[in-house]
């Protein structure tokens, strides 16, 4: 039976879970794929739940680690589920009653991107105080800041774009980015991005008359220095 669970609602079965999935996929990408938009949260299979103790428990612990952060981030507010008789007795291994989980097999790629947001929604007074995970230290090749961690420069951190084939050429989606990224080739400051390929472009996003080879910009000026270029 399927219904639908704010993701506050239900407990982690479970006291660890590793930080990517089995297709490799970390979790701290997936949740910025679909916090910026590049994935929806129904592209996430549905979690099952079984009440325990009169409370709904998840055996899909890593997703539920991602709805609940998308649930703090004003993301989801609730997501369906199905419902099934039990958890299997070796996944509930919680030690806290399913509060909390503790990451382990490696670091949650992507933080530093989150953190910019987290500040950039401080100082907008969007959000006082944010819910961190304390590890024991931060990997050698992650320490690479030069101003004790003051400030990041965003250069590789802006997000992949999808691509699709489409009559023989590239296409992208992510218009704004692509427009960004085609600039900084021309400025000689990028010559290869990483994309990530997907099977097609959706209908409501080929509207292009000029095989998308520019676009016209709306909304205004665009401000920064390569904007009048």
């Amino acid at each position: 039976m399927s219904l639908n669970l704010r993701p506050s609602e239900i407990h982690f079965s479970q006291d660890t879970i590793f930080n990517r999935f089995r297709n490799t996929q970390n979790i701290g990408n997936v949740l910025d794929n679909i916090f910026e938009r590049r994935l929806q949260v129904d592209d996430l299979p549905r979690i099952t739940v079984a009440r325990h103790d009169g409370r709904w428990f998840s055996a899909d612990n890593r997703r539920l680690w991602i709805f609940k952060k998308l649930q703090k981030l004003g993301r989801c507010s609730s997501i369906e589920v199905i419902e099934i008789s039990e958890i299997p007795s070796n996944k509930m291994t919680t030690k806290n009653e399913g509060i909390s989980v503790e990451i382990i097999g490696g670091d949650i790629e992507a933080d530093n991107r989150r953190l910019c947001i987290f500040k950039k929604l401080h100082k907008l007074g969007r959000c006082r105080r944010i819910e961190v995970t304390e590890i024991s230290e931060i990997p050698f090749n992650k320490m690479t800041t030069k101003d004790k961690g003051r400030t990041i420069e965003i250069v590789d951190d802006l997000p992949c774009i999808a691509v699709a084939d489409h009559d023989g050429r590239w296409f992208s989606a992510d218009n704004r980015r692509l427009w960004i990224f085609r600039k900084l080739n021309q400025l000689g400051r990028c010559r290869h991005i990483k994309v990530i390929v997907i099977s097609a472009i959706p209908s409501n996003k080929m509207t292009t008359t000029n095989r998308g080879i520019s676009v016209e910009i709306v909304g205004g000026d665009i401000e920064g220095v390569m904007g009048n270029r």
